[in-house]
């Protein structure tokens, strides 16, 4: 006599079809009759596959059952409905998967509009190229002396920008390019950092660079967009377009 499967042993069922370790089968405990799961390392197995497992336990119990102690029929009722049910959940997760693809596609053509253009992303580089370069940052609150300290990419400062006062929120400011001395510094990307202060608090601040969009690329994450300053920034990162 084959033993019938309790709710507990489809859910061993189901775990197989999650796992690299591919159900194949089922063995009996000759002394107690409880079924437990065969698996062998390869592929994962599909809900078709899963189901037709299943049908061929249940042609098996039925055609071995104890005649003076039939399958309970509302025990078979059950499974067959958990096994509809994880049909369901494999459909509905295919759909979001097709969903999900759709999704990444529109970004890559939302993004098309922002080639040539510069956007601003959470970061902390400058990029000078012979014109004013811009860089931004986010107050957490109103202000009354805020500083830029622009530094070469070894860290030495050189140059310091008087911002004055800002209120809360995201501000944007150039740099000329120039040092301390007003001499005008070499092409190439710099860091900077910003110190801000209301009376003798500080205040929080976030830095963002500012870059030109040179090329997009569609990644499984979503459109990526690779700036002037070769940073690689999703589309969904994006603080504002210039």
């Amino acid at each position: 006599m084959v033993a019938a499967i309790s709710s507990t042993d489809w859910g061993s069922v189901v775990g197989a079809s999650k796992t690299s370790d591919a159900f194949t089968g089922w063995k009996s405990d000759p002394k107690t009759g409880t079924l437990s799961k065969v698996t062998s390392a390869s592929q994962e197995n599909t809900a078709d596959e899963l189901q037709n497992r299943f049908i061929k336990l249940l042609v098996a119990q039925l055609q071995n059952q104890d005649p003076n102690n039939p399958l309970d029929n509302a025990q078979v009722t059950s499974q067959m409905a958990q096994l509809s049910t994880v049909n369901g959940i494999q459909s509905l997760n295919d759909s979001f998967g097709s969903m999900a693809a759709m999704m990444t596609a529109g970004q890559t053509l939302q993004a098309a509009p922002l080639m040539g253009r510069e956007v601003m992303y959470a970061g902390s580089s400058v990029s000078y190229k012979g014109a004013p370069a811009k860089l931004g940052f986010e107050l957490a609150n109103a202000a009354d002396e805020i500083s830029v300290d622009v530094k070469s990419i070894s860290g030495e400062v050189v140059n310091t920008l008087d911002v004055g006062r800002k209120g809360a929120g995201m501000q944007v400011v150039e740099w000329d390019g120039k040092n301390a001395k007003g001499n005008t510094m070499p092409e190439g990307k710099y860091t900077f950092t910003v110190n801000a202060r209301n009376a003798t608090l500080p205040i929080d601040v976030k830095t963002y660079s500012v870059g030109s969009v040179n090329s997009i690329a569609q990644e499984s994450s979503g459109a990526v967009l690779q700036t002037s300053q070769s940073d690689n920034v999703k589309f969904v990162d994006v603080k504002r377009v210039f």
